[in-house]
């Protein structure tokens, strides 16, 4: 292991990826506030984090690596989903696309793709598809880590696009024609970031800070404009490689900015803010007014909107998030972090 490694593996928080995370789910958020309707592409910018993250964690401590990824992602998604299950069978009338049954119900909980009536594949919580995406990654990878211990990145790199190439070769049923999507691709990508990041920490350091910060700017404003007319013209062929230019230009600026306060506590609860801010956004434009044409009244309503997801989002995660995990994780068999 590199010194370079050893520098990556020894930093327990890094504010550039979190400040990304909170980039990421405003993006996100922006996109399904009608008037915006801009954003789309921080689901791109989530997965390639995502794909770093994990061999970030398991290079650090891979000891219990699918328990922690489990108590991360599933109490709030649970939680959350069992609340839209009792809404839509106490209140079918605010939730008349959200389909309800056992069926349903198991996939949801379980990760498993399904299609709903609408042709939507989506489970009842419909941000919760891009969980099946993670979910899957982090098997294969814990699997990989299992079977290569030593070369678990590779294997789980060459598996996904593999699996890539046969969705685009072959006609597949579900859930495999869903899991085949190139969208895995970008977890890969994640995986690569990983490697310049650990292994090439002085190349990127050495990259001017004026030029990283214009390549990350520049990829979200790319981004932003292939996915303004909305996702029917979203293109991963695009959005991958951009988003690949910003996690690692950000990566670059490691140690040499400091994120505000403000931004990283956003990161902190962009889980929350992914999945509950529809919601929110619902609520408002219930209780205020449609989100769709430009008026003094929407306007004003798009910003109490981005405020209350903001605060319903750090309140979940100060309150629901955090604890449920930091509880969880004491029932992990302790072990000593790996030395560089």
């Amino acid at each position: 292991m590199s010194s370079s490694q050893g520098v990556a593996i020894g930093i327990e928080r890094l504010e550039t990826i979190q400040g990304l995370r909170a980039i990421a789910a405003l993006s996100v958020l922006f996109f399904h506030i009608r008037l915006i309707g801009v954003g789309y592409f921080g689901v791109d910018i989530f997965f390639v984090i995502s794909g770093f993250i994990v061999c970030y964690v398991s290079q650090r401590q891979p000891d219990h690596f699918l328990a922690k990824r489990l108590i991360r992602i599933v109490p709030l998604y649970w939680v959350a989903t069992a609340v839209m299950i009792g809404m839509a069978v106490t209140f079918p009338a605010l939730l008349q696309t959200t389909d309800v049954n056992a069926v349903a119900a198991i996939k949801s909980f379980l990760f498993i793709p399904y299609e709903r009536p609408t042709g939507m594949v989506q489970p009842i919580l419909f941000l919760g598809w891009t969980l099946n995406y993670e979910m899957f990654f982090y098997v294969l990878f814990a699997l990989c880590l299992i079977l290569w211990p030593k070369h678990g990145p590779l294997a789980c790199s060459a598996i996904l696009i593999a699996l890539s190439l046969l969705g685009r070769i072959a006609t597949l049923d579900l859930p495999w024609s869903f899991w085949c999507n190139a969208r895995i691709l970008e977890f890969v990508a994640g995986i690569v970031v990983f490697h310049l990041f650990s292994r090439k920490r002085a190349w990127l350091k050495a990259v001017p800070g004026g030029l990283a910060f214009g390549l990350a700017i520049a990829s979200v404003v790319l981004m932003s404009i292939q996915t303004t007319v909305g996702s029917k013209h979203y293109d991963v062929a695009v959005c991958a490689p951009l988003s690949f230019v910003l996690v690692l230009s950000a990566l670059s600026l490691e140690g040499r900015v400091r994120i505000a306060p403000a931004v990283i506590l956003v990161g902190d609860a962009s889980y929350s803010l992914y999945l509950l801010h529809p919601y929110v956004v619902r609520a408002v434009e219930e209780a205020l007014v449609p989100l769709t044409t430009y008026s003094v009244q929407a306007i004003v309503a798009s910003i109490v909107t981005i405020v209350a997801c903001l605060a319903v989002a750090i309140f979940s995660y100060l309150t629901l998030e955090k604890p449920t995990n930091n509880w969880l994780r004491r029932y992990i068999p302790r072990t000593v972090t790996r030395a560089a």
